[in-house]
């Protein structure tokens, strides 16, 4: 006997996995004791600061309280710490007009991560058969908070390699116009800096976004969990900036400042109604409070500013040599703004522009030259041949995935060379 999600679950057309492959490589990481281990460039996970964090928690002070119940949205102190970092991250762009944005507490739900809050935000704002609107290529996690445990349901925006991928207000104009008649959407998704594509909207784009989504009855959700990883020269402007009921705005702890495995999620909100409702499902996703001691020390401005500013600079010279490797091996990547990772187009390696030939080149990859990147089919795109490495590597590891790679590619053509 089982549910009808259950069958659904079960019938559900196979896709990429992004999780058992980042534990296949995890279970036999590369190293200098270990040459023949897997070079993890598929998981955005951000590995520069390993010392600096283990620091940090040595030295964070945690409460007999902590071990009592606490606000299940999230304490008094984490969600003034989450407040200011979020006013602060506003007014931090050179370009904004109007007043400075002050973020208050009472605007802030805590979560043990992005994908949960996410979801009890799709609760509080869809109706059954109601939907998103995603662009893609984007990242399967939030598409699954959006649906699978939810009545609601996505419609796919799909960018197009010609226009390097990226998203503009006049796209998303011409597809909600298109569906007006046919589709119930609601709300509308974006990635600001996005994942994979690394795209960070202007002042002007976030803006138009908005008054785009608001003509077409839809709000605006913008995931900014990226927010502290634009490479230098790259100016973040936060949609906080933008300040509407229609508005929310999600961000954590796990990319910029590398707690992945903490699982930290906030939302900001200024619609009290659904900001109640998203409140009354904390229960299920509630973070614990010695976590929210930690979220405390990381946002605290002796802290949290030298930390992203030596993290932005770290970050610049990873993608910069990124780049060059990849150029040097007549790699073309899709520029990028910011992020973990940079977007490979190895659509010339392939026999067939279709999803089996994209899986046979990253199986390949995977097996003989034992270096994991991620496939465009994984990020929900019709285009393949696309391929995501995240390089928030040390450099020396960086360094030898990259030579994996380049041996791994120039092995594939002459193989295919001489079975012609």
């Amino acid at each position: 006997m089982c549910s009808e999600f259950t069958e659904a679950i079960a019938s559900a057309q196979p896709g990429f996995d992004f999780v058992s492959a980042h534990f296949r490589c995890e279970e036999n990481l590369y190293s200098q004791e270990n040459p023949t281990g897997y070079v993890n460039f598929g998981s955005a996970q951000n590995y520069l600061h390993s010392q600096t964090l283990a620091d940090l928690l040595a030295s964070t002070h945690f409460d007999a309280e902590d071990v009592h119940y606490q606000s299940f949205a999230g304490t008094a102190d984490c969600r003034a710490a989450i407040a200011a970092y979020l006013s602060d991250l506003a007014n931090e762009s050179t370009s904004h007009t109007g007043q400075n944005v002050h973020v208050t507490a009472d605007q802030i739900i805590v979560g043990n991560g992005i994908i949960s809050v996410l979801e009890a935000l799709a609760i509080a704002l869809l109706d059954p058969d109601e939907k998103v609107l995603v662009p893609t290529p984007v990242f399967p996690g939030l598409v699954n908070a959006l649906r699978l445990r939810v009545p609601s349901d996505v419609h796919f925006l799909h960018t197009r390699p010609e226009d390097d991928f990226r998203l503009t207000p006049e796209l998303l104009e011409r597809e909600l116009a298109l569906q007006a008649s046919n589709q119930r959407i609601r709300a509308v998704l974006l990635c600001s800096p996005g994942n994979p594509i690394g795209q960070v909207f202007s002042h002007e784009q976030l803006k138009r976004f908005l008054a785009v989504a608001k003509r077409h009855g839809c709000a605006l959700i913008v995931d900014e969990i990226y927010a502290g990883s634009c490479f230098e020269g790259v100016e973040f402007v936060s949609a906080l900036r933008l300040s509407d009921d229609d508005l929310y705005v999600l961000g954590g702890l796990s990319k910029d400042f590398g707690f992945a495995g903490f699982a930290t999620g906030w939302l900001h909100g200024t619609n009290p109604d659904v900001m109640r409702a998203v409140a009354k499902q904390a229960h299920f996703f509630r973070l614990p409070a010695p976590v929210q001691r930690v979220i405390q020390q990381v946002l605290s401005p002796g802290y949290r500013k030298p930390f992203l500013a030596a993290h932005q600079q770290m970050l610049t010279q990873r993608y910069e040599t990124a780049g060059r490797a990849l150029a040097d091996a007549g790699v073309p990547i899709a520029s990028s703004d910011a992020g973990l990772c940079v977007w490979l187009d190895l659509r010339a390696h392939l026999p067939e522009a279709d999803q089996a030939s994209e899986l046979e080149l990253y199986q390949y990859l995977l097996d003989e030259h034992r270096v994991h990147i991620s496939p465009s089919s994984g990020f929900l795109t019709p285009h393949r041949g696309f391929y995501r490495i995240c390089f928030s590597h040390e450099q020396s590891l960086l360094a030898e995935g990259l030579r994996r790679i380049r041996t791994g590619l120039a092995s594939w053509s002459a193989e295919a060379v001489s079975a012609a």
